[in-house]
C-alpha cells in the first residue's frame, strides 16, 4: 500500500501506485439463484480494504443512483484530489421496480463497479454469474420477442421492463450475472448493443425456464 504522505499529480499515476501493491480480498460468501451458484467478496468485506488503499493514494469512490438518456443506473467513479475523474453507468432495471429490487440491484452495483474500476478480482476470480448457462433450447417464441435491432440504450430500457414485467421469474441481479457472463466480464460501461440483445435473448429464455418449472 502507498505511503499516505505520499502525492500523485494525476489520477493515473495514483492508480499505477495502487495497482503497484493491490489489495488481496477474499471471497467470503456464497449465492444460490436456484439454476446456478457462485461465490463472491461481499462489499461489508471490500469496501474499507479497498477504500484504506484508494485514500492511500488521494483517490475517492463515490456511487449514486441517477436517471442519464432515460436510463435508470448507478452512477460509480474513482475521483482523484486533483479533480480527475474516471466511471461509468451501471443499469439498474427499471426504476419502478420493488424498493427491495432495487435496493439489491444498488448494493451488487456497487461492489461490482468498485472492482472493475479498480481492477481488482477478489482470490480466485471473481466468478458471479460465470458458472451460469445460457439456455440453448430458448423457444422461437423467446427469442422472437427480444428487439431485433436498437440503440444500446434502448436495449438497456427494455432489459429494465422485462425484469420489471417478469412477475419475479428475474431480478437485475440475474440480468448482470447474465449480461457478466456474455460480455466476458466487461463493466457495464461496456455493455454494446451487441451484447445486451444476446443478454436479453439469455433472459427471456431464463424466464421461460423458470416460469415452466414452476
Amino acid at each position: 500500500m502507498a505511503s499516505a504522505t505520499k502525492k500523485y499529480a494525476t489520477l493515473a499515476e495514483a492508480m499505477v501506485a495502487f495497482q503497484t501493491n493491490i489489495p488481496v480480498i477474499v471471497k467470503d460468501s456464497r449465492a444460490d439463484t436456484g439454476k446456478y451458484g457462485y461465490e463472491y467478496a461481499s462489499l461489508p468485506v471490500i469496501t474499507p480494504i479497498l477504500f484504506a488503499a484508494l485514500t492511500d493514494v488521494g483517490v475517492a469512490y463515490v456511487a449514486q443512483p441517477t436517471m442519464e438518456d432515460g436510463v435508470f443506473g448507478l452512477r460509480a467513479e474513482l475521483i482523484h484530489e486533483s479533480g480527475e475523474r474516471i466511471g461509468g453507468l451501471y443499469p439498474l432495471g427499471s426504476p419502478t421496480a420493488p424498493a427491495q429490487s432495487i435496493g439489491s440491484a444498488i448494493t451488487y452495483a456497487r461492489r461490482y463497479a468498485l472492482l472493475s474500476l479498480t481492477g481488482v478480482s477478489p482470490e480466485g476470480g471473481d466468478d458471479d454469474g460465470a458458472s451460469a448457462s445460457q439456455n440453448t433450447g430458448a423457444t422461437a417464441a423467446a427469442v422472437a420477442s427480444v428487439a431485433k435491432a436498437g440503440s444500446a440504450s434502448d436495449l438497456r430500457k427494455q432489459m429494465g421492463d422485462l425484469i420489471n414485467t417478469s412477475g419475479g421469474a428475474i431480478t437485475g441481479e440475474d440480468a448482470n450475472a447474465v449480461m457478466a457472463e456474455v460480455s466476458g466480464g466487461k463493466p457495464a460501461a461496456e455493455w454494446t448493443a451487441p451484447y445486451l440483445k444476446e443478454g436479453l435473448t439469455a433472459l427471456q429464455a431464463l424466464i421461460t425456464e423458470r416460469k415452466a418449472a414452476a
